[in-house]
């Protein structure tokens, strides 16, 4: 299964990833902002994408409606540090599968990124 990891802080991006690697077994594609996660979906569609909401070129929930608006059925999990219920509800409503907040326990993300798989697999 391959992933696209979109996140700017350099320190999530590689624990996320390390932990997507070793304990999902998920090929983990990364972009550090929307105009790279842009080009990687044009590459090649992933399985399931992990976005960060605040990124350095654009929000993540536009880029998100501007997904859903092409039609792409990609699952999508964001994770913020924005992790109030009107965010998680903005989230949601601009066509996220599911949300985590800021800080998260890895195995929490894991099971919720395995669980997205599964009801879109087939």
């Amino acid at each position: 299964m391959d992933i696209l990891l979109v996140e700017d802080n350099e320190d999530i991006q590689r624990a996320n990833k390390r932990t997507l690697e070793k304990y999902g077994g998920y090929n983990v594609r990364l972009a550090m902002n929307l105009s790279e996660a842009r080009k990687q979906i044009t590459t090649a569609e992933p399985d399931l994408m992990v976005l960060d909401i605040l990124l350095p070129d654009g929000n993540g929930l536009d880029f998100l409606r501007e997904l859903r608006a092409s039609l792409s059925c990609i699952p999508v999990l964001l994770l913020s540090v924005l992790g109030k219920a009107g965010d998680i509800v903005n989230g949601l409503q601009a066509g996220a599968d599911d949300y985590m907040a800021k800080p998260y326990e890895n195995a929490v993300m894991l099971a919720r990124i395995e669980s997205l798989l599964r009801r879109t697999a087939g």
